[in-house]
This record gives C-alpha cells, sequence and structure tokens, in this order.
C-alpha cells in the first residue's frame, strides 16, 4: 500500500515556500480522504478478536528432540513430533551375529536382525500336488495323477458339466419314449390291415386311416430320428465338458507352476539379503552407487535439511565445514545461507557476487546468497585498493599507476607539483642530480643576496662599494628670477592676502610684495585674481551663475569646537554627498524634517510623515528584515477576537498570478476589488477594514516651468468617458497574515483532533 499523505515540510514565517493555501490544504483533505476510506476498509476487513486468537503468534524448534511447538495469539500451543532423534545416520552390519547396527541422531543404536527382513516359507505335499527340489535348488511342483475330484474342480466348471449330463440323460428318455410310440403305431397299422379285411365297406376308410396312420408312423419315426440325433448332440456336449474338466486339471496344474515360480521368488529374495542391506546403507547415508539419486534421498540427507529448516528459522548462516575450494560443491546442490570456509587460496568465478578474476586469500568464508551467488564474508586482510586519486576500491590483481596514487612518471610533465624548500645557507652553483628542495634553496639564496637588483636591475646604494664620500657642484647660473622657499612663501601669503581682503588694486600690491618685480608673474596673479572677481566673498554677496564643486572638492563648514565638516560635495568617484560621518544631517521640505543620524533614516517628528502617497510609488523596497509595526496594547482599543465573518472572508479570498502592466515578472497575490465584493457580500464594511485601500487618483493640470514639478493646486480628481471618478485600488497584505495565523491554528486543532483519532485506530489495528 502507497503513502497516503506526503509530509509538505512546514516553515515559519518569513518563509512562503510552504504558503496556507488552497492547494496545501486540499492536499491534506486528500490525504486524510484517502486515510478515512482506508480505516473504513480496515474496519470492514479487520479480522475479529476471536480469528486472531487463532494465528500463529510464534514458532520454536527443538533440535534435540525434533519438536516443532507452535504458539497461537491466545497462549494455546500445538506441538508436532518429528521423531527427527529417531532418524538414522549411520549404520554398520555385525556378520556374526547377522545384525544390522543403525546409528540414529541422539546417538542411541537401533539393532535389527537380517533374519526378519527374509520371510521363512515351508512346502508341504498335498492329495493333489507334490514339491520337489531339483539339482540347482530351484523347487518345482506337480499335480498327481488321478487325485483331481470334483472338489478339486472350479465350481463353474463342475456346474456345467453336470448341467450337459442332465441334458444327455432327458435326451436318452425322449429317444426311449420316441421308440415305443413307434411300436404302438406299427401295432396300431397291423390292427387297421387286419380291420379292412374284416370290414371291405370301410376298406376306403380304412385306407384313408391306414395311410394317416403311417403319415403318422413315418412322423414318428422322424421323431424318433430326431430324438436320436439329439441323443448324439447330447452325448458329444458330455464329451465336451469332459474335456473342460481335463481342462480344469490343466489348469490346477499351471497354478502349481505358479505355486513354483513364488517359491522360486521367495528363494530369490533370500538370496538377495546382501542386496537389501546395500539398500539399508544406501537408504541410510548414500554413497553406495547402488541407485540414482541416493545421495539427495536418504536418511542422512533428509536429517540435514531438517538441521537446515531449523537453522533457518533461527535466522543465521549455517558452516558446514572447511574444505578445499576444489571440492566445493557446486551452487544448485547447496541451499541459501550455507558457509564454507576455505582452506585455501583461490581465484573467484562467475558464480561469485564480485564476478571472476579476483584471487581470494587462504581462510576466507563464503556463503550462498539468496540470488544463487556465492559471497565472501570474512577472511579477506585487504577489502580492496585505491590510489588517492581514485574514486573507489578494487580487489583482485590490482595495477597502481603513477596517475592512480598522484605521483609523475618517468619522463612525465611536473608542471603542476609543488615543492617545499628552505634557503640554502650559502651561494653555492647548481649540481645534476640533486633534489627540487636543494636547487630551489640554492636559487632563493642567489635571490635574497642580490636584493632589488635581482628584480629590477637597479644597485640599492647603500650596496655601491667604492663610491666618493664628498661631491663637488657643477657651474650654475642663480639669478633673481629664482626664489628661496621662505620667499616663495611670502609671496603666496601676500596674494591670499589681497584676493581675501577684495581689494580691487591686487597687482600693485603684488607688484610690492615682490623685490625686483616680475612683469610676467603679475600679469598671470593680476589675471587670476580678476576672474576671481566674479566669485561670492566670504560673507554676503548674491549668488548670480552656477555653483561648480569639482570632483574631490566639498563645501565646509566650521563646528563650534573648530573641526571642518563637509556639507555638500563631490567625492573622487563623482558620487554626490551631503552631510558627512560626524553629524547628524536634517533634510527639510513643507515644514518637515528627515532627521539622518547614525544607522537610521526617520521623520524628525513621530507619526507625521509617510513613505510614498497613493499617488506616488515606491516601486520596489529592499530591506533584510520586515517592517516593524506598532502592536503596543496601551496604543489600542476595541481589542475582540476574530468574528466569523473575516473566516468567511479569508475562505473567499481568491489568490491569482499576474503580471503588472508596466513589468514583466510573475507576481501572486489577490485582486483589490474582488476582496471589495467578498467583504460587500458578507456585509463588511470596506472602508473600514485597513487590509483594503481605495483612493481617488488625481492628475495636476499645471506644472512649473523651471524644474517641471507639478503645480499642487492644480491637482483634480480623474474620470471616465462617463464623469465616473477614477478609483486607485490597493492591499495591505500584512493585515490578511494573522488572518491567516487564526485560520491555521483552526485547521491545527481539526488537525490535531484527527491525528488523534488516526493514532487511536492504529492502535486498535495494532492490538488486533
Amino acid at each position: 500500500m502507497n503513502k497516503a499523505h506526503v509530509p509538505i515540510n512546514w516553515e515559519n514565517y518569513p518563509s512562503d515556500e510552504t504558503p496556507l493555501n488552497e492547494r496545501n490544504l486540499n492536499k491534506m483533505d486528500s490525504a486524510i480522504g484517502i486515510i478515512d476510506d482506508n480505516v473504513v476498509t480496515l474496519d470492514a476487513t479487520k479480522a475479529t478478536k476471536t480469528e486472531v486468537a487463532t494465528l500463529v503468534a510464534d514458532v520454536t524448534f527443538e533440535e534435540s528432540t525434533g519438536i516443532i511447538t507452535i504458539t497461537k495469539k491466545n497462549g494455546s500451543k500445538i506441538t508436532i513430533d518429528t521423531q527427527m532423534e529417531k532418524i538414522a545416520v549411520n549404520f554398520t552390519y555385525n556378520p556374526t551375529t547377522q545384525q544390522i547396527i543403525l546409528t540414529l541422531i541422539d546417538g542411541t543404536k537401533q539393532y535389527i536382525d537380517l533374519s526378519a527382513l527374509i520371510t521363512q516359507y515351508e512346502f508341504l505335499d498335498s492329495d493333489t500336488v507334490a514339491f520337489y527340489i531339483d539339482s540347482s535348488g530351484k523347487v518345482s511342483a506337480i499335480v498327481k495323477e488321478g487325485s483331481i475330484e470334483e472338489k478339486h474342480l472350479e465350481p463353474n466348471y463342475l456346474a456345467k458339466i453336470k448341467v450337459e449330463a442332465a441334458k444327455a440323460e432327458l435326451s436318452q428318455k425322449a429317444a426311449a419314449t420316441s421308440e415305443a410310440n413307434a411300436k404302438i403305431s406299427e401295432n396300431a397299422a397291423k390292427a387297421s390291415e387286419t380291420a379292412a379285411k374284416k370290414s371291405e365297406d370301410n376298406a376306403k376308410a380304412s385306407e384313408t386311416a391306414a395311410a394317416k396312420s403311417a403319415t403318422a408312423a413315418a412322423a414318428s419315426e422322424s421323431n424318433a430320428k430326431v430324438s436320436e440325433t439329439s441323443a448324439s448332440e447330447s452325448s458329444a456336449t458330455a464329451t465336451e465338458k469332459a474335456s473342460s474338466a481335463s481342462q480344469s486339471a490343466d489348469t490346477a496344474a499351471e497354478k502349481a507352476d505358479i505355486a513354483t515360480q513364488k517359491a522360486a521368488e521367495i528363494i530369490g529374495k533370500a538370496e538377495s539379503a546382501a542386496d537389501s542391506a546395500t539398500k539399508a546403507q544406501s537408504y541410510a547415508v548414500g554413497g553406495t552407487g547402488s541407485r540414482e539419486g541416493e545421495d539427495s534421498d536418504n536418511a542422512k540427507y533428509y536429517y540435514q535439511q531438517a538441521k537446515d529448516v531449523s537453522e533457518g528459522l533461527k535466522g543465521g548462516l549455517q558452516p558446514h565445514g572447511t574444505v578445499a575450494f576444489a571440492d566445493l560443491p557446486a551452487l544448485a546442490d547447496v541451499s541459501t545461507g550455507w558457509m564454507f570456509n576455505i582452506s585455501d587460496e583461490f581465484t573467484t568465478t562467475d558464480d561469485f557476487k564480485e564476478g571472476a578474476g579476483n584471487v581470494i586469500p587462504a581462510g576466507a568464508n563464503i556463503y550462498k546468497t539468496s540470488d544463487e551467488k556465492w559471497d565472501v564474508l570474512a577472511g579477506t586482510p585487504v577489502t580492496g585498493i585505491k590510489g588517492v586519486n581514485e574514486d573507489s576500491f578494487r580487489r583482485g590483481n590490482v595495477v597502481l599507476t603513477a596517475e592512480n596514487v598522484g605521483a609523475v612518471s618517468t619522463g612525465g610533465d611536473t608542471a603542476e607539483n609543488t615543492t617545499a624548500f628552505t634557503a640554502a645557507p650559502a651561494r653555492e652553483n647548481l649540481k645534476s642530480g640533486e633534489s627540487h628542495a636543494t636547487l630551489f634553496g640554492k636559487i632563493v639564496k642567489w635571490f635574497s643576496d642580490l636584493k632589488e637588483v635581482a628584480f629590477t636591475g637597479k644597485i640599492p646604494w647603500s650596496d655601491v662599494t667604492g663610491k666618493p664620500s664628498t661631491y663637488a657642484p657643477s657651474s650654475h647660473t642663480h639669478d633673481e628670477r629664482y626664489y628661496t622657499e621662505s620667499e616663495v612663501d611670502y609671496i603666496y601669503s601676500g596674494i591670499m592676502q589681497n584676493l581675501i581682503s577684495g581689494d580691487e588694486n591686487v597687482t600693485t600690491k603684488l607688484s610690492k610684495n615682490i623685490a625686483n618685480g616680475d612683469a610676467t608673474l603679475d600679469n598671470r596673479i593680476t589675471a587670476v585674481a580678476n576672474a576671481l572677481k566674479g566669485y561670492l566673498p566670504l560673507s554676503g554677496g548674491t549668488l548670480t551663475g552656477s555653483l561648480d564643486i569639482a570632483s574631490g572638492k566639498y563645501i565646509h563648514g566650521t563646528h563650534t569646537n573648530g573641526t571642518i565638516l563637509d556639507i555638500l560635495g563631490l567625492n573622487k568617484n563623482n558620487n554626490c554627498h551631503v552631510g558627512n560621518d560626524t553629524t547628524p544631517t536634517f533634510l527639510h521640505g513643507a515644514g518637515y524634517q528627515l532627521d539622518i543620524s547614525g544607522a537610521f533614516i526617520c521623520p524628525n517628528v513621530s507619526n507625521q510623515m509617510s513613505c510614498g502617497t497613493k499617488n506616488k510609488l515606491w516601486t520596489t523596497v529592499f530591506s533584510k528584515t520586515g517592517a516593524i509595526n506598532t502592536s503596543d496594547r496601551t496604543k489600542k482599543h476595541n481589542i475582540i477576537d476574530l468574528t466569523e465573518a473575516y473566516e468567511q472572508l479569508f475562505l473567499k479570498l481568491k489568490p491569482k498570478s499576474f503580471i503588472f502592466n508596466d513589468g514583466d515578472r510573475v507576481h501572486i497575490g489577490a485582486i483589490s476589488q474582488d476582496v471589495e465584493d467578498a467583504m460587500q457580500e458578507l456585509g463588511i464594511e470596506p472602508e473600514k477594514f485597513a487590509g483594503f485601500c481605495k483612493d481617488i487618483r488625481y492628475e495636476y493640470t499645471e506644472y512649473n516651468e523651471e524644474d517641471g514639478m507639478p503645480i499642487e493646486s492644480s491637482k483634480v480628481p480623474c474620470k471616465d468617458e462617463d464623469g465616473n471618478i477614477i478609483y486607485d485600488y490597493a492591499l495591505r497584505y500584512q493585515e490578511f497574515i494573522f488572518l491567516t495565523v487564526h485560520m491555521v491554528q483552526k485547521l491545527w486543532k481539526r488537525v490535531d483532533v484527527v491525528e488523534k483519532e488516526n493514532a487511536e485506530i492504529k492502535e486498535q489495528i495494532r492490538s488486533m
């Protein structure tokens, strides 16, 4: 029977891998329905306690007595005595006492007289049959002459003879009667002839009567002849019956011959007493060669079978001793579980589970598996060999290659090999035949001693020997166009002071600061100063153009503690930065402030600002954790349990998949209009349920010419072609979470009840 339910493996919120949706709930309902059907079926087809009580609970076998004990569920027991202890396992023959001695399984002996196997017969002469033994020892029987009487004849033959004799006697009497009648007729004829002579008048009548009498006489004569013929036939029949009697005598003689043959057979049995002894051995232990199949049809074989059955009941392998591999019985001649210890090394054949060709050492144990194969159980010191680069072990005559063990064959490629080495203590030349570690140690010593020159070709100044300690300067011209560091610092300071003061006559003051004025430098500085006049001073003034900030530059502010802080700028990656890492930053707009302090961004005043509006939406909000909603009991009122209306709303929700008109990815959710319809149907006011949002869609008729931003005062509601106001629908999905939790808890209670009922049903079934 297949499982009715596949676990869903529910995951806790916020995972959405196992939603509590129609599919999962229906899946559970379907499984519960199948289980319910199975329970009904089990209840209808279950066995009664009375029936189960008669089932077998345990079977034990006592090898020493051969008794099988069957224990039923109700505690009653049935014992079957196999008489195994009476099975003969061997026998001997004592010619002195002419006894066969049987050795039974339990070690006792049974003595059987050979004479008990031979039936003795004594042949005595009777009144009709005589026996004699010829020179070859054969017994013959003969019928004595004149000894066959009526009592020796078969009753049916005797009856037939008597019937035919009676018929012959009757026929003889009939013939005598016919002869007497003929004489009477003749006398009557003579009387008629006399009467004719006496009465001439009656002559004709007498003549007619005489003719009639003559006819009657002829008929009588014919009758006499017929009677005579019948008597002859009766006489012949009697003769035949006599012959039959003779045949019966012959049959008696044949019976005597059969008796003689039986006697000969009995004597033959007596002569085959030795053969009987051989057969007794054949049926006891086999191995005599006297009959076909005797090795699997003898008491010893059946004892072994019974022993195997008993050991099979115990559930273990059945040891059958130690044999050489060449003497291992064929697979077809042994039973599953037979185990042999092999005394010599051998090579597996196709009859082994592991296949042919594996060399197994001496002392291994093999046994026959249920799939008709030999399997090596124990005695093998090595279960297999594999190199470090191989995935599995191999058995038999395994040849390991350099590739198997991760080595490189002679003349192979060592490009991927690694070598551990240390630097040599002194620089020495390389020599042929040295190891990689030695060679690399010498090379790294040379590199370390060569230092920078080994990698750059440059020799450090400290490594140069023979260099001079001092150097004479070369001849050069030093005029007023060259300034010392202090002179340059003084000139730059004067320039900056003039620029900071906003002095119009920058050129004059610069010239005074430079000894022996440089006209070219004056002109360049004047041009820079005049260009700076177009920018704002340090205080006051009006910005009439764009404020350009170069990459990596910022507008700074000075903290009261003197710290310079970045306010607005462009970093080296050309990213615009507002604020700094030291102080909070506040963004102002229309009377509201957005506080950026530390690791958070928040309104400066709680519960006054929204993130986005109904008409200005964020596309996607990315967050590592979920939003945190206020859930303080002290900040709520009208707290009640969910009503049935909201439970029905949950059941009427219609999860859908969809693609936004401005997107291309599939989303899963609900349609706000469907939720509105469901709430109205259930009597729930949609505008009072925070999970449902319905707002007027607005449009702007005027926009700012400078930045293109809409003018708020020009906002008007959007309308369709019929003049109806258009609304934007939305849902707060988080409002449905605890409605789902409520329904899951309700379902959980139901599932808990069902599981308890299911457990009780299983327990009832298990106790049957």
